[in-house]
């Protein structure tokens, strides 16, 4: 749980309140950024797609806007933070960009979820004018403890026993096996709830 309030301490050091924010791409991974995004108090946030936005509706929010790259040009030159969930510039195409940063006059902070290269040319472009930018390897890191911890309370150091003897039991095993689960994933939403309390008051 600390590690994870670490994480989200990390990112409000990009201080998005009431900014606003441009999400490169419209994927799983967009989605995330922009519930993140939403929940660091942004005052705007906008996906930029290749596909049509009508297509595109946000599961969290059917009230997010969408445009396409060929929209990037007025007022959405002077956003504060760009967030690349795409896959482009990630390995082996590392010599593509799927924005010119350059054109941004009022940038603040570029992050790349992309791990290989840990510098992508976006995340290089933003370093040599001077703006703030990560890469995703400590989202890829994170991704990787949260996994465990949950792995681990699902199944812990009685875990073994508890099955076998489900398994060694005249019940239902599917059952038994079922329950055991189900009692695991409500303790694990509880400690979820938690999270979203200690999220808020960071």
């Amino acid at each position: 749980m600390k590690l994870l309030n670490i994480f989200i301490t990390k990112l409000k050091n990009f201080k998005s309140k009431n900014k606003n924010v441009l999400i490169l791409g419209s994927g799983g991974t967009s989605n995330t950024a922009y519930v993140l995004c939403k929940n660091l108090k942004a005052r705007e946030v906008v996906k930029v797609s290749r596909v049509d936005g009508k297509n595109n509706i946000n599961k969290d929010d059917s009230n997010c806007k969408i445009v396409r790259y060929e929209d990037l040009k007025g007022d959405f030159l002077n956003y504060d933070f760009i967030i690349n969930t795409t896959p482009v510039g990630m390995f082996p195409n590392v010599d593509v960009s799927p924005i010119e940063v350059n054109k941004f006059k009022k940038l603040e902070g570029v992050i790349d979820v992309i791990y290989n290269p840990l510098t992508t040319k976006l995340v290089n472009a933003a370093k040599k004018l001077g703006i703030k930018s990560c890469n995703g390897l400590y989202m890829l890191i994170m991704q990787a403890v949260v996994a465990s911890y949950y792995f681990n309370l699902l199944f812990d150091k009685n875990s073994e026993e508890k099955l076998d003897k489900a398994i060694n039991s005249n019940n239902d095993i599917n059952s038994e096996i079922d329950i055991y689960i189900k009692n695991k994933m409500n303790e694990i939403c509880e400690i979820e709830k938690e999270l979203f309390q200690s999220y808020n008051s960071v």
